[in-house]
């Protein structure tokens, strides 16, 4: 729970396929993050909805899948 919570120096992080989970508030007020990279798929009911990452980004990961989503204006689209 709350791995990075606050990093605010984290600007991108890639999540290994090896990753199953991603906990409650995991990336919580990374206000620099702008890229992610989902190497792998996570389960709806493994990742969590309570604010793993700001804004709509689990919601996008959830629908669109594996890849790179950059953060422009708020919001996240896969590139």
């Amino acid at each position: 729970m709350a791995a990075f919570q606050e990093c605010i120096s984290l600007t991108s992080i890639t999540i290994s396929d090896n990753v199953i989970t991603i906990e409650n508030q995991a990336f919580v007020k990374c206000s620099k993050l702008a890229s992610v990279t989902f190497e792998g798929n996570i389960d709806s009911e493994n990742f969590s909805p309570d604010n793993s990452f700001p804004g709509d980004l689990r919601t996008k990961y959830l629908t669109a899948g594996v890849g790179t989503y950059t953060k422009k204006s708020g919001k996240w689209t896969k590139s």
